[in-house]
């Protein structure tokens, strides 16, 4: 994760009406679902949700201002974008989201405003309640890499650039907004860290090459069944793969230290992102593919920025040899665990074969074992060597 779980940033507001009323607004804004989009570009979600028991009231404006350590920023120049229809406010809010870098403060600020009359704030869509709401989805994005920090994020206090929420009180009764009761603001200076800053590493990055036996297709390149079948429009991308980081300290437990999802591509490349926790740590490198056999580095790999390890050169890359030959210096990850029971056996067969004897094909399917978009015979002789050789998975214990 990027930023701490569930930090919540607490914001207590009073609003003064000009009819001399006043009600009193409390209300939480955090940051969740973070995620390295690539190593020089992080995407995080921002909620709010209201925290009073008075009535409902709606957001007419949001104004940021995120503080980022020089470190992390690692010398580039940082900007943001709102990624199109990711709020749950209406289509009247954020139509122009403004995003501004200070590079004397390291602050990027960001704002967004309902526009028009006060009135678009009435929109049941745009009322806030108990129930948190997302202002949006933001990318930031760095010249250069991330950077190593001991702090990361934070959002700042005060100047031009603190942030700011414009509310309007919501009526009940008939829907329209109090317009004596627009405007209100409030600040914070809780800090927001990426978890590889917050322990004060560095970006982590491990750089894989494996085959899938059923997918390779000669010349150290496999077929492409993510872009043949139109689910990317990249020529390259193979299919998804699952990687997971074993601690061997930790092999006891029923799940992996580190997991993460990636595209592997044709050529058998493939980068994982990980946070500043696996660092400088070692750990056993599992890979999980959708029909393929669960297979283990043979030994740990350590992970530093721009770790390698490669799966095909060599049978001993992997855990118990468990690997299958395709060609001279060639080597892949078995095919054909289509239930992903950890061994290709008769239950697998059993899935296949009524795909086979109805023509399945054209669809992103485990049986396809070759991926050539059909379901045939062809997927049953890649299939049957493996169940009569016994082919199973070998993990580190």
């Amino acid at each position: 994760m990027l930023f701490k779980k569930n930090q919540i940033i607490f914001l207590s507001l009073l609003l003064i009406l000009l009819s001399n009323q006043c009600f009193s607004e409390n209300y939480e804004v955090y940051v969740s679902n973070e995620k390295f989009a690539s190593t020089n570009s992080l995407e995080f979600d921002v909620f709010i949700k209201n925290n009073s028991l008075a009535a409902p009231f709606s957001l007419r404006s949001f104004q940021c201002g995120y503080q980022f350590s020089p470190a992390f920023i690692n010398g580039g120049t940082i900007n943001g974008a709102y990624l199109s229809g990711s709020s749950d406010f209406s289509i009247g809010f954020g139509v122009a989201w403004g995003f501004r870098f200070n590079p004397n403060y390291n602050v990027l600020s960001q704002s967004a405003n309902i526009g028009g009359s006060n009135e678009l704030s009435s929109l049941t869509s745009n009322v806030i309640n108990s129930t948190a709401k997302k202002i949006g989805r933001f990318r930031i994005t760095n010249t250069n890499n991330w950077g190593c920090a001991n702090s990361g994020i934070t959002i700042i206090a005060s100047g031009s650039s603190f942030l700011k929420l414009a509310i309007t009180k919501y009526n009940s009764v008939n829907g329209s907004d109090k317009k004596c009761a627009d405007i209100t603001s409030g600040s914070t200076y809780n800090t927001i860290r990426p978890d590889y800053a917050n322990q004060g590493g560095c970006l982590a990055l491990l750089n894989l090459n494996l085959f899938i036996q059923g997918y390779y297709s000669g010349l150290g390149k496999m077929v492409a069944p993510l872009f043949d079948l139109g689910i990317s429009n990249d020529p390259t991308s193979c299919d998804t793969v699952e990687v997971n980081l074993w601690s061997p300290a930790r092999l006891n437990q029923d799940y992996a230290d580190y997991s993460t999802k990636g595209i592997l591509h044709t050529d058998g490349t493939l980068t994982t992102i990980w946070p500043g926790l696996v660092y400088g740590g070692s750990y056993y490198v599992a890979i999980k593919h959708r029909n393929s056999i669960e297979t283990w580095s043979a030994h740990p790999v350590s992970v530093m920025v721009g770790s390698c390890f490669n799966f095909t050169d060599s049978a001993s890359a992997a855990f118990g040899n468990n690997m299958g030959q395709l060609e001279l210096s060639k080597w892949a990850i078995y095919s054909g665990d289509l239930n992903q029971d950890g061994a290709v056996d008769i239950f697998d067969y059993l899935l296949l074969d009524p795909d086979i004897q109805n023509g399945v094909g054209s669809e992103y399917l485990n049986t396809d074992i070759n991926a050539d978009g059909a379901i045939d015979i062809f997927d049953y002789l890649l299939l049957d060597p493996n169940i009569q050789d016994g082919v199973g998975k070998y993990i580190a214990q």
